[in-house]
């Protein structure tokens, strides 16, 4: 014979120290800065590498002639 089932109990999950919320605050400004820095990398490459671009895919000279590049290609 099996005992009757337990009833199900709460438990309080573990309140978050003053140092644990610092290290999160520390790591979300991280990601935020490298989300930021590989856009602008990114965007650095665009602009670096507009000729190349328009040579291997013309109609993105109608990108660049928009936003005020010269594209020749």
């Amino acid at each position: 014979m099996r005992p009757p089932p337990r009833a199900p109990q709460t438990i309080d999950p573990p309140l978050p120290t003053a140092a644990s919320v610092d290290r999160g605050r520390l790591a979300l400004r991280a990601a935020w800065a490298a989300s930021l820095l590989s856009l602008a990398g990114m965007l650095a490459a665009l602009w670096l590498f507009r000729v190349e671009i328009v040579a291997a895919w013309p109609p993105a000279a109608r990108l660049y002639l928009l936003v005020g590049g010269i594209a020749e290609g």
